[in-house]
């Protein structure tokens, strides 16, 4: 499996998982451009840790790939 391709495949995992028994205050909005490629944000208002790593707001920059 070439680079591009495991990219891929992990960027629709983390999609998938992120969905998986999140709150209905959830929002996600996904972006695509310059100068980052393609990123999403997600951000849940019901959510909020003491430590960014206790709760699932965050921005993926994705990145963009290399189109031939």
């Amino acid at each position: 499996m070439d680079r591009i391709a495991l990219s891929l495949k992990l960027k629709r995992f983390i999609l998938w998982l992120d969905d998986r028994g999140q709150s209905d205050s959830r929002v996600r909005k996904q972006f695509h451009g310059p100068p980052f490629g393609s990123c999403y944000v997600t951000i849940d208002p019901d959510r909020q840790g003491t430590a960014a790593s206790a709760n699932l707001n965050r921005v993926y920059l994705c990145g963009t790939e290399n189109r031939e």
